[in-house]
């Protein structure tokens, strides 16, 4: 155990030594005379070193019915957009059951990315499985994953897919909090995991970004931050390999959300 303590003691090193994240205390008085406590902007996007990028396409490498997405592309399908040049082809529909607007997004990467009689196909199928009231639907979804014979034909959207889930946001996260957390708790902002998936020069292009919001466990203004960070999964052509991006924006809120 003292050993593994000592291996993450020198990771955090590491760490710390290839990208200084620059962390200040500005006691700013506001009118009420209470302090401010900030972030400062981390980085600008750059790829994510070599040993992330490993990791992460070690997670992406993995059969599609392995990876957690049957289980988090449902949760995260209300705040999940697509776009196509720059313009929104496909928005949740909030009166939607979360199997309903999974079914709408496999399908709009179906049109996007495979054959009309492929897309038509999925959409058929998913159709008769997966509707609102359909009981396990997660499991359903997996096993449709796992064993439907065109949706393995479907391979960039399988490409595609294979981004959203949680493990796939690990690696980069991990690096991140090793950095600072110790000095700098922090934890989740409720409901700001959303994902965007933008197609350009007729789809042969796309990129999966992932956005999520963090904040100081202490709501104290003296000690309050918070900051979102963004990791961009670059593809071109046959969507075979991908490059990762990773980037922190802070100051993003004045006060503590409610």
């Amino acid at each position: 155990r003292e050993g593994e303590r000592e291996k993450e003691r020198e990771e955090m090193a590491s760490i710390r030594r290839v990208r200084k994240i620059e962390v200040e205390n500005c006691a700013k008085p506001h009118g009420d005379g209470a302090g401010e406590t900030r972030i400062t902007r981390l980085t600008d996007e750059a790829p994510v070193d070599d040993k992330t990028q490993g990791l992460l396409e070690n997670i992406w490498k993995r059969p599609l019915d392995v990876l957690p997405v049957y289980k988090d592309l449902p949760r995260l399908s209300p705040r999940l957009e697509i776009f196509l040049e720059d313009q929104i082809v496909f928005k949740s529909i909030p009166a939607a059951t979360k199997e309903e607007n999974s079914k709408r997004i496999i399908v709009k990467l179906c049109e996007l990315l495979e054959t009309k009689e492929h897309s038509v196909e999925i959409k058929d199928r998913l159709d008769k499985i997966l509707y609102a009231g359909s009981q396990d639907a997660l499991e359903t979804l997996r096993l449709f994953f796992e064993e439907d014979e065109i949706m393995k034909k479907c391979v960039r959207t399988q490409s595609i897919l294979k981004c959203i889930h949680q493990e796939m946001i690990y690696p980069p996260y991990r690096k991140m909090r090793l950095s600072f957390y110790e000095e700098f708790p922090f934890k989740d902002v409720h409901q700001t995991w959303n994902v965007e998936i933008h197609f350009r020069d007729g789809c042969r292009e796309a990129d999966v970004i992932h956005h999520k919001g963090q904040m100081a466990h202490s709501r104290r203004p003296e000690d309050f931050f918070a900051f979102d960070w963004h990791m961009r999964l670059h593809f071109r052509g046959r969507f075979e390999r991908f490059q990762g991006y990773f980037f922190v924006d802070s100051d993003c809120y004045d006060s503590a959300p409610v």
